[in-house]
């Protein structure tokens, strides 16, 4: 592929990845309010968190495989 390609690629592979852990932060942190706050039900937010998470996963390994091709 061309590199041109791989490089925008990149850019936004890393701003999906910070983009995501800044979300993945504020919902943990919404589940930490909540608990503490005594709303025990956090089920919803915690399902929403596990999904990001996977997706957040999905979005690393993009990351990585555009070094990957970057590197050859």
């Amino acid at each position: 592929m061309d590199r041109e390609i791989l490089l925008r690629q990149l850019v936004q592979a890393e701003q999906d990845v910070a983009e995501g852990k800044a979300f993945i932060a504020k919902q943990q942190r919404l589940i930490v309010a909540s608990e503490r706050d005594g709303f025990h039900d956090t089920a919803e937010t915690m399902r929403l968190l596990e999904a990001f998470l996977l997706l957040q996963q999905s979005r690393e390994e993009d990351r990585a495989r555009i070094l990957d091709e970057l590197a050859e």
